[in-house]
C-alpha cells in the first residue's frame, strides 16, 4: 500500500490558516496594554525568584502555541485534506467493484498483419479486450470506445460485457486517424463517469508513431488526471508489430495540366517501404501497374532508395505512360503487382494501390472577350485566337483540344459554358459582367487577362480590384516604358510552376531572350498572389492569384507584339497553351480524399437532393446513405460513409435536363502506412507524468493482481488533534491555577 501526494479538497479556504496567529497577537497586544511601574521592595523578591519567573514565561508560551496548534488543526479541518490510496491484493477472487474504460484504435494501420500465424493488430486488440471483458464481474461498470470517438450513444455510459463482446466483433481497421492523446483525455473522462473506488483506463493501439505527430496537451491531461478522484489506472496495451513490414503506393498524380485526348500522360507513382522490409539488395525493387477503367495499359520497375535516416523508409517514383482515346471521366490506379521478396509479408495490404478520378477533356471551350475591334491597330484578341487555334499545318491538328470563340465583353454572361476566360487588352468591364464573371471563377473557372496600353487603369480598379475583393492579384498603376531605348527583358521565371514547366527543357526554348516594349507597373501584391515571372527591372510580368475554387492569372503585356517579342517567337503558343490547361485544369480537379473524410458533391439548381444515388466500392448496386445541405446559395450532398477505399459514385437526375454521374475517389490516409513506433523513450514523460504503463498484454484484473485507488480524507484526524490540544491546554490551565492559589501549601513553597 502506498499514499500519494497529500491535496485539499477545499483549497480555496487556504487563508483561515491566518487565524492561527491570532494567539500570539493577543498576548502582545495584552502585554502593551500592561503598565510597568518599578516598586523598590519588590526588587529583592525579582532578585530570589528568578527562576520560577523564567518557569512562569515558559508557561505562557506553550499555552499560546497550544492554542496556535489548535486554531491551525481546526483551520485545515475546513480544507479537508485528502491523500490518494493505492491498495493492491493478491488474493483468488477481487470483493471490490472495478469499472474499466477500453478505447480500441480502429485506424488503418491497425489492419497490419504480423506474428505467426500473421494476425492483424485490430485482432489482437480486440483479443486482449476480450479477455479484460470476461473477467468483469456482472455488477462492474463498463465503457467502450473506438478510436478517440465515444460509440456508445448519448446518455449510456456503462455497456453489459454481451455488448460489449458484440461490439468488439463488429469492429474494423477503417477509421480515420488515431491521436493517443484525444484517446487518453476521453478515457478519463469517460472513466469519471463511473461510480467505482477502482477504475482502469485501457489504451489498445499499434503505438504508431504518426499517433504523436500533434501537438497533445499533456499538461492538461495531466492535470486533469490527477483531479480523477479516486485515481484511475492508466495502461496502453500494445498491439502492434515490433518490426512492421509494409510495402506501399503513397502518391499518384497526372499533374496539375489538364489531361486531353490528344496528348499522352505521364502518370506519377510513388512507392515506398520500411527498412524492415527491404533490408536487402535483392529486396528493393518493386513493381507497379497503371490500371484505367479496370483494364492495365503500362508497368514500371521502382527502384527503392534508402531514407535519409536510419529509420526513414525507403521511397522512389516512376512515370507510366497512357493515352486516354475518349474523354470524360476515367478511373485509374496505380497498384503493387509483384516485388523481388515475394515469399515475406507485407504488413498492410489496403496501401497496396491508390485511386485517381482523371476527367479527360476531348475539347478545352476558350472565350476570348474583346472590345469592339480596332482595324486600324493589332489587337490582343486575335493573337490568342492564332494561338489556341491555328490557321494550318500541323500545329493545327496537335493543337485541336482547343476550342477558341471572340465575343464582345459588352454581352453579359457569354462566359458561362466556357472553360477558360480570356479578357484581351479589354479597356472596360461593366459591373454586371463582373459581378458575374467573379462568381463564375470562385465557382472554379480560371481567367487568363493579357493588360495592353488600351487597359483603363481607373476601370480596372473599380471593377476587377475593388480594394483587394476583386479578380485581379494587384492594381495597374502605371505604363512602363524602356529606358534609353534598351527594353527589358524577362529575367527570372519560375519554371517548376506547372503554367511553365514547358519551358523547363533547355531545347524548348529560353523566356529570357523576350523583349518587353510596354508593361504596367502593379501596386503591391494582394494576399495569396504569386509571381511567377518578372522583367529585368523586378516589375512583375506574369502574376497568379487563387480567388475562390478558381485562378486569375494576369500578364502584364498585352498579347501582340506592340506589348513584346513574344508573339513573333516560337515560345507565345506553348505558352497561351500551358496557361490555359492550367487555368482549365483547375475546376476539373477531384483529388482522392482520405479514407473516414466526408465525400461532398454540389447541385446545380435543376438537380433535386431526392434524386440523387450514391454507390461504394463494396456495395455497387447498393445506395449509401447521404445528407443535403442547403445554405441558401449553394446545395450539396454530403456522403460520410467511406470507410472502404475505392470509387464511390454519384448518379444525379435532373428530371427533364437528363442526368449526371460523378465518380470519387477514397484512398488511405498516408500517414497509416508509415508503422514506424512510438519508443519507449518517447514515451517516458508521459509515464512519469501520468502514471502510464506500457504492457505487451492486458494486466489480468482478478485473482493475480487487482489495483484499486481510493482517496481518504483527514480531517477527522485533523479535528481530533484540534480536541485534543484544548484538553490538554485545559489540564495545564487547572494545573497552574493550583499552583498559583496561596491558600495550598504547596503554592507557599
Amino acid at each position: 500500500m502506498g499514499d500519494a501526494a497529500l491535496s485539499f479538497v477545499n483549497p480555496r479556504l487556504w487563508p483561515l490558516l491566518l487565524v492561527a496567529a491570532l494567539p500570539l497577537v493577543l498576548h502582545l497586544l495584552d502585554r502593551r496594554r500592561a503598565r510597568r511601574v518599578d516598586w523598590p521592595a519588590v526588587r529583592f523578591f525579582l532578585t530570589q525568584r528568578r527562576s520560577r519567573l523564567r518557569a512562569i514565561r515558559f508557561r505562557e508560551a506553550l499555552l499560546i502555541a497550544l492554542r496556535t496548534l489548535v486554531v491551525v488543526a481546526l483551520a485545515l479541518a475546513f480544507l479537508r485534506p485528502a491523500t490518494q490510496e493505492t491498495v493492491m491484493s493478491t488474493g483468488v477472487e477481487r470483493t471490490t467493484r472495478r469499472g474499466i474504460v477500453l478505447v480500441v484504435d480502429t485506424s488503418a494501420s491497425m489492419a497490419n498483419l504480423h506474428g505467426d500465424p500473421p494476425v492483424s493488430s485490430l485482432a489482437r486488440a480486440a483479443s486482449e479486450a476480450r479477455r479484460l471483458i470476461e473477467r468483469l464481474r456482472p455488477d462492474d461498470p463498463l465503457a467502450l470506445s473506438s478510436g478517440a470517438l465515444e460509440i456508445v450513444p448519448a446518455g449510456e455510459s456503462l455497456d453489459t460485457p454481451s455488448d460489449a463482446l458484440a461490439w468488439l466483433d463488429a469492429l474494423r481497421a477503417a477509421g480515420a486517424g488515431f491521436d493517443l492523446a484525444a484517446a487518453v483525455e476521453h478515457g478519463l473522462e469517460r472513466a469519471e463517469r463511473l461510480t467505482t473506488n477502482a477504475r482502469g483506463v485501457f489504451v489498445l493501439t499499434d503505438l504508431q508513431r504518426a499517433d504523436r505527430d500533434t501537438v497533445a496537451p499533456w499538461a492538461f491531461i495531466a492535470q486533469r488526471w490527477r483531479d480523477v478522484v479516486p485515481r484511475a489506472d492508466l495502461v496502453v496495451v500494445d498491439c502492434g508489430a515490433a518490426a512492421p513490414r509494409n510495402y506501399r503506393v503513397t502518391a499518384t498524380s497526372p499533374g496539375e495540366l489538364l489531361v486531353s485526348t490528344r496528348d499522352p500522360v505521364q502518370v506519377h507513382a510513388r512507392a515506398e517501404a520500411d527498412d524492415a522490409a527491404a533490408d536487402g539488395a535483392e529486396q528493393r525493387e518493386l513493381r507497379v501497374r497503371l490500371i484505367v477503367d479496370a483494364e492495365p495499359v503500362a508497368e514500371a520497375t521502382i527502384a527503392l532508395e534508402r531514407g535519409a535516416s536510419s529509420d526513414a523508409p525507403s521511397a522512389a517514383g516512376a512515370e507510366l505512360a497512357c493515352r486516354f482515346a475518349r474523354g470524360g471521366e476515367h478511373r485509374v490506379v496505380v497498384e503493387i503487382a509483384g516485388r523481388r521478396d515475394a515469399g515475406a509479408l507485407d504488413g498492410l495490404a489496403i496501401d497496396d494501390r491508390r485511386h485517381l478520378v482523371v476527367d479527360v477533356a476531348d475539347r478545352i471551350d476558350v472565350l476570348i472577350l474583346e472590345a469592339p475591334l480596332d482595324e486600324s491597330r493589332d489587337e490582343s484578341s486575335r493573337f490568342v485566337d492564332l494561338a489556341l487555334l491555328p490557321s494550318g499545318g500541323d500545329l493545327a491538328a496537335s493543337a485541336s483540344v482547343f476550342r477558341p470563340r471572340r465575343a464582345s465583353i459588352a454581352l453579359p454572361g457569354a462566359f458561362e459554358n466556357a472553360r477558360v476566360v480570356v479578357l484581351a487588352d479589354v479597356p472596360r468591364v461593366p459591373l454586371e459582367n463582373a459581378a458575374h464573371l467573379e462568381d463564375w471563377v470562385r465557382a472554379g473557372g480560371g481567367l487568363l487577362v493579357f493588360a495592353g496600353d488600351r487597359v483603363d487603369p481607373d476601370d480596372a480598379a473599380r471593377t476587377l480590384v475593388r480594394h483587394g475583393s476583386g479578380l485581379l492579384p494587384c492594381g495597374l498603376v502605371a505604363r512602363g516604358a524602356p529606358a534609353d531605348g534598351a527594353p527589358p527583358r524577362i529575367l527570372d521565371a519560375d519554371l517548376a510552376h506547372p503554367a511553365l514547366a514547358v519551358f523547363a527543357p533547355p531545347e524548348a526554348g529560353d523566356l529570357r531572350r523576350i523583349a518587353v516594349r510596354g508593361w504596367w507597373k502593379t501596386s503591391p501584391l494582394l494576399a495569396g498572389a504569386r509571381v511567377l515571372a518578372r522583367l529585368g527591372d523586378g516589375a512583375p510580368w506574369i502574376v497568379e492569384r487563387a480567388f475562390g475554387a478558381g485562378r486569375v492569372v494576369l500578364v502584364t503585356t498585352s498579347a501582340t507584339p506592340a506589348g513584346s517579342d513574344l508573339p513573333r517567337t516560337p515560345l507565345f503558343v506553348p505558352l497561351v497553351h500551358a496557361l490555359s490547361r492550367y487555368l482549365a485544369a483547375n475546376d476539373r480537379a477531384r483529388p482522392a480524399v482520405f479514407q473516414g473524410a466526408p465525400l461532398e458533391v454540389a447541385l446545380d439548381a435543376a438537380e433535386t437532393p431526392r434524386a440523387v444515388n450514391v454507390s461504394s466500392p463494396s456495395r455497387p448496386n447498393a445506395p449509401v446513405a447521404y445528407d443535403v445541405f442547403d445554405d441558401g446559395r449553394r446545395r450539396r450532398v454530403v456522403c460520410r460513409d467511406t470507410t472502404r477505399t475505392g470509387f464511390y459514385e454519384f448518379q444525379i437526375d435532373s428530371g427533364a435536363l437528363g442526368g449526371r454521374t460523378l465518380t470519387c475517389a477514397v484512398d488511405v490516409d498516408p500517414r497509416e502506412s508509415d508503422l514506424r513506433r512510438i519508443t519507449l523513450t518517447d514515451l517516458d514523460p508521459l509515464r512519469e507524468a501520468l502514471g502510464l504503463r506500457v504492457v505487451d498484454r492486458a494486466p489480468p484484473e482478478d485473482g493475480a493482481r487487482s489495483v484499486a485507488t481510493r482517496p481518504v480524507e483527514r480531517w477527522p484526524l485533523c479535528i481530533a488533534l484540534a480536541l485534543a490540544m484544548l484538553v490538554l491546554e485545559l489540564a495545564l490551565l487547572a494545573r497552574f491555577a493550583r499552583e498559583r492559589a496561596p491558600w495550598r501549601p504547596e503554592a507557599a513553597r
